[in-house]
C-alpha cells in the first residue's frame, strides 16, 4: 500500500485574508456595541458571521450550525482602557484544530493578537475565562472555531469585562555587560535594549507584555537581569532572567511559580527586538530548504509559524534576521522548542518582526521556558545558520553522514545515489534506466528478493515503505490497530484524532506515539529478514507537528511526543538500515539519512494536492508557490547550512521536477539547477502512467535531470557546504562552496551572465559552472548558443544547439556516455540528436581495437549487435526516438567486423 502524504492541521492561511476583508468591510453591524460588563453579549443578531449561521439557543446564547472550517463571530465593543478579560459559557463536539478569540485594539492592526481556546470537546457546557488586550482599550473581538459539518458549538452568558490597572512596583534601570553585549532595561517604558559593540547597532524591545506587572528587578555581576513578575491575569508570580553570554548572545528564560500556572496572557513574554535595518530580510526553513522574506512582505503574517510543525511551521527551532546591506543580524533560537512558535506582525511602518510565542502545556505554563537571541555581526543568513551548526556540534548534536556510515554501512551508498520510487512491476522501467547509466539510487518499494538482492549487488539501497502514524481498525501491525485504544485524543473528551483520508473516502485514525514502537515490533523484524532490504522510509513521523494527547492510559505532551518518535527511529536504525523520512523537523537529523522535502520550497501543499502524487496544471500553481515554493530569488538553502553533510536533501515526491514538468517546463528546469546549486539528490518515479517525468513518455528528460544532478552530488554528500552567495542584484546569480573545494555558480536568469569567478566565461541562461575533485561541468554561452560540458571519470555528457566538437565527440544535441563496472562504454543521444565519437579519445581503445556495438534494447529492442574497429570517429545519425549502443572490446571479433568509419543503422 502505497499512502500519499502531507498532514495539514494548521488553520488554513486563507482565512486571515477573508475575515480581513470583512473587517475592512465594515465591524460595524446594525446593533450598536455594548459595553463590557453591562449585559450579556448572547443576542445573535449583534454578531457578524464568517462559515458559519448563527441560529438562538432557547434560553439565551447562540448555536454554530454549518460550520466551515473557520467559522468565526465578531462583533465590536465598547471597552474601557486598561485590560479586558472575556467570559463564555462553551459546549462543543469539535474536531481538532485551532480554537481562539482575537481582538482589534483601538487605534491598532486588526485583529494583531489573539488567545487560544483550551476547548473541553465532550460536548458539556464549560466556562472559559480568557484574557485580551492586557492595555488600551478593546474596540472589536471575534471568536473562531475550527469545525465540520458535524461540528457542535452552542455559547452562551457571553461577557467581557475590565481588569483593574496593577503598577509596576518602583525599581532602577538595570543594566548587564558580558563579552561584545549590554543589556538594559528601563522600567519606565518597560524595555529591553541590546547594545552590540561590534556593530554599534541598538536592538529594543518592545514593551513588556502589559499583563506582566513588575514587583521587583536585580542585576547581578554575571551578566544576568531577574525580574520578579506577576500575572495581571491569573495574579500568579513569575520570573524573567535574561543573561547576557561572552559569545554574542542573550537569553531569556521565564519560569512560573507552579507548573499548574496558566499561561494565558504571558504567551508573548519573551521580546520581539527592532532595530534600523536598510534592508531587513527574514530568513527560517518552512517544510523547506530556506526561505528568505522581505521585511515587508506580509505572505507569512497571517498566523504564527509553529516550531517543528507540519507545514506553515520552523523545520529548525529558529528565525533569522539580518540586514541585507551590512550583513549584521539576529538569530532567535527556541531552546524549549516543542511549546513555541514566531508571529510576523509589520509594525507601523509595514516591516515585519519575529515575535516569540509560548504555547501552553497540555493546558498549563508547565516548565521554565527558554530563547535565545543570538547577534552576528557580520555574514547574514550563512553566519547565522553556521552558528546554528556549532551550538549543535558544541551540544553533541550534529551526526555527519560519515559518522552514520560507520554505525550503518548502507549509508556510505548515499553520495550520487537518486532517490527513486518505484515497485516491482515496474522492474523493466528501472532495467532500462540501469541500462541507460543509473548506477546509483535509493529504491523504495521493491519487495521481491531476487529483486532486491540483484540492486544491492550492484551498488544500490533497496527499501520499502513504512507508516507508524495513520492506522485503520484492526489488529497491531502496518497501518493497522485497535483505533479505541490506540489512537490519539487530542483534547479532553475528543473523539480518536483522524489522520489520513484515503482517495476512496475512508478516513484513518492517527496511532498515538505510545503504541509506534509495538507496532514497529511486529512486523519490521520479519519484514527486513524476508526482504534483505537495506534501507527504510519511514512516512509522517518527522513531518508532522508534535500532539498533546489526552487518552487516558497513554497521554502525554508534545515533548514526550517527539521523545517516542525518537525512540522509534533509534529502533529502525538498529536494524543497520539507511533510514529516509518524509519532511525535516530538524529534532530527527541525526536519526535519519536522507529525507524528502528539504530542496522544496514551501506553499505547495496550498496550491495543488501534492500529497496524493497529483502533478498540477499550470493554473493550479499560485503565485505563493511561483514565488517561494519554485522561484529562485526567495529561496536559501538554510538548511544545507547547517546540515548538508549529515542529511542527503530532496524534493518532496509530489513536488519534483517531474511533477512540475507538465504544467511548467522552466519550473522543472529550474528545479534541476536547484538540486545542483544545493550539491541535492533528485527524487524520481518509474511508477502509473503520468506519475512525475512518466519513463514512457518522457525517459529522455528523466535521464537528464539524473545525468545533470547526481555527478556534483555524489562529491558533496558527505561535504559540508560553506557558504552561499547571490552574485547577481535580482538574485538570478548564485553560488556554492563546500568543504572539499567544489563549487557550483548557477544562472536561474533568461539571459546570458559573467560568471564573477571567470570574466572570461559566460554563464548561459539556466546555465552553470561546477568545479569539483574529478569534476568539471558547465553549461556556458558559446558563439550564441547553450553549451554543456561534463567530463569525470566515467561519464561524459555534451550538448550543443549547432554541431560542436568537444571532449572527443563532434556532435548537436544532448550525448551522454558512462564507462561500465565490465570497462565497456554506452553512448546515447537524445531524439534529434548526432554524433561523431572517438574511442580512441573517450575510452583510451588503441586504433584497431576490435570493438562490440550492441545497440541497448530499452531504445533499441530487437537489434542485432554488430563489430567494428577503433578509427575513424563513429557515426551516429540522428534518430527520432534517440540512440544507445554499448561499445565493449572484443578479443574475437566476428568475421564481418569492419573497419574504419562505422555509422549506425
Amino acid at each position: 500500500m502505497r499512502q500519499s502524504r502531507v498532514h495539514t492541521f494548521e488553520p488554513l492561511l486563507c482565512l486571515a485574508a477573508a475575515v480581513a476583508v470583512l473587517h475592512v468591510a465594515g465591524d460595524a453591524t446594525a446593533s450598536p456595541a455594548t459595553p463590557p460588563g453591562a449585559s450579556l453579549m448572547d443576542d445573535p443578531g449583534a454578531w457578524q458571521a464568517l462559515g458559519c449561521r448563527v441560529e438562538p439557543l432557547e434560553g439565551g446564547g447562540m448555536r454554530l450550525v454549518e460550520m466551515t472550517p473557520h467559522a468565526v463571530l465578531q462583533r465590536p465593543i465598547d471597552a474601557p482602557a486598561g485590560g479586558a478579560v472575556i467570559e463564555f459559557d462553551l459546549r462543543a463536539d469539535l474536531p481538532d484544530g485551532e480554537h481562539y478569540v482575537s481582538w482589534t485594539a483601538e487605534g491598532g492592526r486588526p485583529w494583531s493578537d489573539f488567545v487560544r481556546v483550551p476547548v473541553i470537546v465532550d460536548g458539556q457546557w464549560r466556562r472559559y475565562r480568557l484574557p485580551l488586550a492586557g492595555a488600551g482599550r478593546t474596540a472589536a473581538i471575534r471568536i473562531a472555531l475550527s469545525g465540520d459539518a458535524d461540528s457542535l458549538a452552542e455559547l452562551r452568558k457571553v461577557r467581557v469585562t475590565a481588569v483593574g490597572a496593577k503598577a509596576d512596583a518602583p525599581t532602577a534601570v538595570r543594566e548587564a555587560t558580558a563579552g561584545p553585549l549590554r543589556l538594559v532595561f528601563d522600567p519606565n517604558d518597560r524595555r529591553f535594549v541590546v547594545h552590540d559593540q561590534r556593530t554599534g547597532r541598538q536592538w529594543r524591545s518592545d514593551p513588556l507584555d502589559p499583563w506582566a506587572a513588575i514587583q521587583d528587578s536585580k542585576a547581578d555581576e554575571n551578566g544576568r537581569l531577574t525580574l520578579d513578575l506577576v500575572s495581571r491575569f491569573s495574579e500568579r508570580p513569575l520570573t524573567l532572567r535574561a543573561t547576557v553570554t561572552p559569545d554574542g548572545a542573550v537569553r531569556f528564560q521565564v519560569a512560573p511559580s507552579s507548573p499548574d500556572d496558566p499561561i494565558e496572557g504571558l504567551e508573548r513574554l519573551a521580546p520581539r527586538f527592532t532595530t534600523a535595518l536598510e534592508n531587513g530580510k527574514l530568513v527560517f526553513c518552512d517544510r523547506s530548504c530556506g526561505v528568505l522574506l522581505d521585511q515587508r512582505d506580509t505572505a507569512y503574517s497571517g498566523w504564527p509559524l509553529r516550531v517543528w510543525g507540519n507545514t506553515h511551521c520552523l523545520d529548525m527551532p529558529w528565525i533569522g534576521l539580518y540586514d541585507r546591506r551590512r550583513g549584521d543580524g539576529v538569530m532567535t533560537l527556541f531552546e524549549t522548542p516543542a511549546d513555541a512558535e514566531v508571529s510576523l506582525l509589520p509594525d507601523a511602518d509595514g516591516r515585519c518582526w519575529p515575535q516569540p510565542r509560548w504555547l501552553a502545556c497540555r493546558d498549563r505554563f508547565a516548565y521554565e521556558r527558554s530563547v535565545v537571541y543570538r547577534f552576528v555581526p557580520d555574514g547574514a543568513y550563512v553566519a547565522i545558520a553556521k552558528a546554528y551548526r556549532e551550538l549543535l556540534k558544541a551540544d553533541g548534536r550534529l551526526t555527519t553522514l560519515a559518522q552514520k556510515a560507520q554505525q550503518r554501512p548502507p549509508v556510505q551508498r548515499l553520495p550520487g545515489a537518486a532517490i527513486i520510487w518505484t515497485a516491482d512491476e515496474y522492474i523493466d522501467q528501472l532495467d532500462a534506466a540501469r541500462s541507460l547509466g543509473v548506477r546509483r539510487g535509493v529504491v523504495s518499494g521493491v519487495q521481491r528478493r531476487r529483486h532486491v538482492a540483484e540492486l544491492k549487488e550492484a551498488g544500490f539501497l533497496v527499501g520499502r515503505y513504512d507508516s507508524y502514524s495513520d492506522i485503520f481498525q484492526g489488529a497491531t501491525g502496518f497501518q493497522r490497530d485497535d483505533i479505541p485504544r490506540a489512537a490519539v485524543r487530542s483534547r479532553p473528551g475528543a473523539d480518536p484524532l483522524n489522520g489520513w483520508t484515503m482517495d476512496d473516502g475512508r478516513q484513518m485514525a492517527w496511532r498515538s506515539t505510545a503504541f509506534w514502537m509495538a507496532a514497529a515490533m511486529s512486523y519490521t523484524p520479519q519484514q527486513l529478514a524476508r526482504s534483505g532490504h537495506n534501507a527504510r522510509f519511514i512516512d509522517v513521523a518527522v513531518a508532522a507537528k508534535a500532539f498533546e494527547n489526552w487518552a487516558p492510559g497513554h497521554d502525554y505532551d508534545r515533548r514526550r511526543d517527539i521523545e517516542l518518535r525518537r525512540e522509534l527511529l533509534q529502533y529502525i536504525n538498529g536494524f543497520g538500515v539507511e533510514v529516509g523520512a518524509e519532511h525535516g523537523n530538524d529534532w530527527a537529523a541525526d536519526l535519519v539519512d536522507h529525507h524528502e522535502g528539504a530542496l522544496s520550497g514551501p506553499f505547495w501543499w496550498s496550491s495543488w494536492d501534492a500529497g496524493r502524487l497529483q502533478p498540477p496544471t499550470a493554473d493550479q500553481l499560485s503565485e505563493a508557490y511561483k514565488k517561494f515554493g519554485a522561484g529562485f530569488a526567495h529561496r536559501v538553502p538554510l538548511w544545507q547550512l547547517v546540515f548538508q553533510d549529515c542529511m542527503v536533501s530532496t524534493w518532496y515526491w509530489g513536488d519534483t521536477p517531474g511533477m512540475l514538468h507538465h504544467a511548467d517546463e522552466r519550473i522543472a528546469d529550474h528545479k534541476d539547477l536547484i538540486t545542483i546549486l544545493y550539491g541535492g539528490a533528485p527524487l524520481l518515479w518509474l511508477s502509473d502512467p503520468g506519475r512525475g517525468y512518466d519513463w514512457r513518455e518522457n525517459r529522455w528528460r528523466w535521464l537528464r535531470t539524473y545525468h545533470d544532478t547526481t555527478p556534483l552530488h555524489e562529491r558533496v554528500a558527505f561535504s559540508q557546504m560553506t557558504s552561499h552567495r547571490f552574485l547577481s542584484e535580482d538574485g538570478a546569480v548564485q553560488q556554492t562552496r563546500f568543504a572539499n573545494g567544489a563549487v557550483a555558480t548557477v544562472n536561474f536568469g533568461d539571459t546570458p551572465a559573467i560568471d564573477p569567478d571567470d570574466p572570461d566565461t559566460t554563464l548561459a541562461p539556466d546555465g552553470y559552472r561546477v568545479r569539483a575533485p574529478g569534476l568539471r561541468q558547465q553549461r556556458l554561452w558559446i558563439d550564441g548558443g547553450a553549451c554543456l560540458e561534463l567530463e569525470s571519470d566515467g561519464l561524459l555528457i555534451v550538448d550543443a544547439p549547432r554541431e560542436r566538437e568537444a571532449l572527443g565527440v563532434r556532435h548537436t544535441g544532448r550525448v551522454t556516455m558512462f564507462r561500465d563496472d565490465q570497462g565497456a562504454w554506452t553512448a546515447m543521444g537524445e531524439p534529434g540528436a548526432q554524433a561523431a565519437i572517438d574511442l580512441s579519445r573517450v575510452a583510451g581503445w588503441p586504433p584497431g581495437q576490435a570493438v562490440r556495438k550492441t545497440p541497448i534494447a530499452a531504445v533499441h529492442p530487437g537489434a542485432d549487435a554488430t563489430d567494428i574497429r577503433v578509427g575513424e570517429p563513429i557515426e551516429l545519425p540522428a534518430a527520432d526516438t534517440g540512440w544507445a549502443y554499448r561499445f565493449e572490446p572484443v578479443d574475437n571479433p566476428k568475421p564481418a567486423a569492419q573497419t574504419g568509419p562505422a555509422t549506425a543503422p
